[in-house]
Formats: C-alpha cells, sequence, structure tokens
C-alpha cells in the first residue's frame, strides 16, 4: 500500500516529517479519518512502514522499494547479543527474547523502534524495545527454535 500525503481543507499539505519521542515519524502529526495512513519510522537504513491497525511492517529501503523482513531485520539487529529468553506476559507470544545492542549505530535503530508498541515485523515475529534492549516474541515455534538456540 502506498503512503498518500492528503491535503488537508485549507488545501495545505500535511506536516512536515517531525521527531517524536527520540525516533523521526515520517508521516507528520495528521491522520484523515477513515483512511488507512502508515506510520513511518527511519531504523537505521531502512524505513518501516507501520500499518496503525494490524501494526504489520513493510520494510522499505532509500528508494521506497519493499525490502524483505528477514534482510532488514538481519541488517538492522542481526550482530545483537542474544542475552535471555523470558515468559511471555501480556505479549504475543510465550517467550520474549531479549537482545542487547552491539553498537551505537545498533542502539540508535532499536531506538526508533516505539517503546513498549509490539509490531509484527516480519511473519510469525513481533518486536519492540524497552528504552535499553530489543525484544522479538516470535509466534512461530520453529522460528523460536532457531532465535533461541544460542542459550542453550
Amino acid at each position: 500500500m502506498s503512503v498518500v500525503n492528503f491535503p488537508s481543507a485549507t488545501g495545505r499539505t500535511a506536516n512536515p516529517p517531525t521527531r517524536i519521542g527520540g525516533r523521526r515519524n515520517l508521516r507528520g502529526d495528521t491522520r484523515p479519518s477513515r483512511s488507512c495512513v502508515h506510520d513511518r519510522y527511519l531504523v537505521g537504513r531502512f524505513v518501516a512502514d507501520v500499518c496503525p491497525d494490524s501494526l504489520e511492517v513493510t520494510w522499505r529501503d532509500s528508494n521506497n522499494d519493499e525490502v524483505d523482513p528477514a534482510l532488514a531485520l538481519a541488517g538492522l539487529f542481526g550482530s545483537f547479543d542474544l542475552e535471555a529468553a523470558l515468559d511471555g506476559i501480556h505479549a504475543p507470544s510465550d517467550t520474549i527474547l531479549v537482545y542487547r545492542p552491539d553498537s551505537r549505530k545498533g542502539r540508535a535503530a532499536m531506538e526508533a523502534i516505539p517503546v513498549r508498541q509490539w509490531l509484527l515485523a516480519a511473519p510469525g515475529l513481533w518486536l519492540t524495545q524497552d528504552g535499553s534492549r530489543l525484544l522479538l516474541a516470535p509466534t512461530d515455534p520453529q522460528l523460536a527454535a532457531n532465535l533461541s538456540r544460542d542459550l542453550s
């Protein structure tokens, strides 16, 4: 789905991108009623295009071309260190995987993700961050086993 910049009743377009809570919101701060206008966040070298209704993320590159979610997540967070697996209470899955950022660049990418808001980052994989750690909630058992194999 393309993101559309709807003109307002006065003929002006929506506000330009703004910084909200340490992350860049590329949508601006207006949302027409009865339309699905996606929130867009600059996350490292990718754009996370988030549907406000389903919380599903479509990853895009700098040319606005769609990127495979596995490639985007690996490029952004693939070098993070897995610290723990916790019980998923009030989370999309039974297990939450806790990752520590690997560098300042990795921390900046993580901080662009909304805090304590679960996003469907890839099929079977939800993510959020708590301000210091990246949290992944795999709903696919095979993916959960694959991601947590380093804890064994």
